[in-house]
């Protein structure tokens, strides 16, 4: 029997409450259900890790909406009661074909401490994963153009609000990142030099350390123009939660690199082209279950936008180049127009 990659621990003394979800729809007959449940309940009786906490099983009904699914809305309702420790799913479709439904609430099961295992896919680290998992774009795009939010939105809002503690009290827990990740490290040591100046803050991040070193404090007290040391007061406890990014995967006496974040009130979205087609769509700073970059409303002033950038691109304008902006008259077809 195949051995999961479940992340998620048992506290010493007890077991991992462990439950499968199942769903076969009537256009998609691949396996039985009772094939399904079978083998999920011998997967989950085999390891002497877990506690059998039930089988769910929607037969014969869509995977676009939850409504009808009693068994999945069970299964979510005694998750968020403690019953349920970890879920897990033959593959993300058998848990939802609504991208909406999949974000809102494998993000509240994140949210309570519920992991839920993708078996097919292999993910169980939601928050690292989710948005490979939502996209058919090229995942190297999508990383870059995550990266790019991110980074542009912290700068500006140090810029334009100053530097904002997250309000977040939950580390995430992380066994490796990869560079330019953004992660919630709970403070383990903070060091100071001679002078008492702050000079190195160690985190963790369940099995990953992380380290923000002098050069990297320095950086932002530039950035802010202001006393690192008292700005970062209120999060220098043991336990208290920052936002980093990672600066290299690559560990140095056993800690990534990493460097202190603001966490934004501002939010935006990046929508990536190339020969007209979307490569890569970011839809804010953070995973809201609100996709800014299709589902926003936009002024009539912005929508128009693209269209204007588009041509400027096909002329080859560069944005020096000076355009004519006088009050002129011009005839389209039968009209005359006075912009």
């Amino acid at each position: 029997m195949e051995t999961l990659k479940i992340i998620k621990k048992p506290e010493p003394g007890k077991r991992l409450k462990v439950c499968a979800y199942a769903r076969i729809s009537n256009a998609n007959r691949e396996s039985s259900i009772n094939e399904q449940i079978d083998y999920y309940t011998t997967l989950i009786f085999n390891n002497r890790n877990w506690e059998f906490a039930g089988i769910y099983a929607d037969e014969g009904i869509s995977g676009t909406t939850t409504q009808a699914r009693k068994q999945f809305l069970l299964m979510i309702e005694k998750a968020k009661n403690g019953l349920i420790d970890v879920i897990i799913v033959k593959s993300i479709s058998r848990f939802a074909r609504n991208v909406m439904n999949l974000l809102v609430t494998v993000q509240e099961l994140t949210t309570i401490g519920v992991e839920v295992f993708f078996e097919k896919e292999g993910i169980s680290d939601w928050r690292k994963a989710q948005l490979q998992i939502v996209t058919t774009v090229d995942a190297d795009y999508q990383m870059a153009a995550k990266r790019a939010v991110q980074n542009n939105i912290s700068n500006l809002q140090v810029k334009l609000g100053g530097f904002a503690l997250p309000k977040s009290d939950q580390p995430n827990r992380a066994a490796f990142a990869r560079t330019g990740d953004y992660l919630y490290g709970a403070v383990d040591s903070v060091l100071y030099d001679a002078k008492g100046n702050l000079s190195d803050i160690y985190l963790s991040f369940g099995q990953l350390q992380g380290h923000v070193n002098q050069e990297s404090l320095q950086s932002l007290a530039t950035q802010m123009n202001a006393d690192i040391k008292k700005v970062l007061a209120p999060r220098l406890g043991k336990g208290s939660v920052l936002l980093v990014s990672v600066k290299d995967s690559v560990k140095v006496n056993g800690a990534v690199p990493c460097a202190i974040e603001t966490e934004p009130v501002l939010q935006g979205a990046l929508v990536a082209l190339q020969n007209g087609a979307v490569v890569a769509s970011q839809a804010g700073f953070h995973n809201t279950g609100y996709d800014r970059s299709f589902k926003a409303k936009r002024q009539l002033g912005s929508s128009w936008k693209p269209l204007l950038f588009g041509a400027a691109l096909n002329y080859h304008w560069h944005y020096l180049d000076e355009l004519e902006n006088d009050f002129n008259l011009f005839q389209y077809e039968n009209e005359f127009y006075f912009p």
